[in-house]
């Protein structure tokens, strides 16, 4: 059962780091600090013990956290990190959460992306997996639209092949037709040389000069 009112439960629902910092001033006047606490900086706090803290803390005051992860979980989307110098250590701290000042936790945003340690890598796996699929999309769009250009300037190149060849075409054709129009006319001409040369040959055996 949880030792929240109903006016604090409406307090806390939206504000994870405020919940936290209560529960935290909380322990020591139960005699749980035993469990969790804050360092003695102030500026960080831990997790003594896991099991006494799932046991008795987490079912009075964080009814929407069953487990450890799900706790973890709500550290890293509000931008806890932790600080302990071993892999095992629950020593979490953040910017603007420390003993005594609860007027800095209104500065206190929720993250878009974790940027705490992640419970078991599951949120780093998370975030590294949605990039790399945000960058495959990527380069499938631009490798697309690379295929539809270079599709398109291989579409120009040929129209421009093509159209050399037809101009190529058209002047071997213009050619031949100047080529043929000057051997008719030469043909034409040859032939009207001879004709005319034989009329004269034939005039000349014909004539004959008139008596004095």
């Amino acid at each position: 059962m949880s030792s929240l009112t109903t006016e604090q439960q409406k307090k806390f629902s939206r504000c994870f780091p405020r919940l936290l910092h209560f529960v935290l001033c909380e322990v020591e006047k139960l005699g749980l600090d035993h469990i969790i606490s804050w360092q003695p900086t102030g500026r960080s706090f831990c997790i003594h013990d896991q099991d006494l803290f799932l046991l008795h803390i987490v079912p009075q005051f964080f009814a929407k956290q069953t487990k450890l992860r799900s706790f973890f979980r709500q550290l890293n989307l509000w931008g806890f990190q932790r600080c302990g110098s071993k892999s095992g250590d629950n020593v979490w701290t953040r910017e603007n959460f420390s003993r005594g000042e609860p007027e800095n936790l209104k500065s206190i945003r929720r993250c878009e992306q974790s940027t705490g340690g992640s419970v078991n890598g599951s949120s780093s796996s998370s975030s590294m997996a949605g990039s790399a699929r945000k960058g495959k999309k990527k380069k499938t769009q631009k490798s697309s639209k690379h295929g539809v250009g270079h599709s398109a300037a291989k579409g120009r190149g040929a129209n421009r092949i093509q159209s050399r060849k037809n101009a190529v075409v058209k002047v071997e054709t213009s050619e031949k037709s100047n080529y043929s129009s000057s051997s008719s006319l030469k043909h034409l001409v040859g032939t009207t040389t001879v004709a005319t040369t034989s009329t004269v040959h034939e005039q000349v055996k014909s004539f004959r000069p008139s008596p004095l």
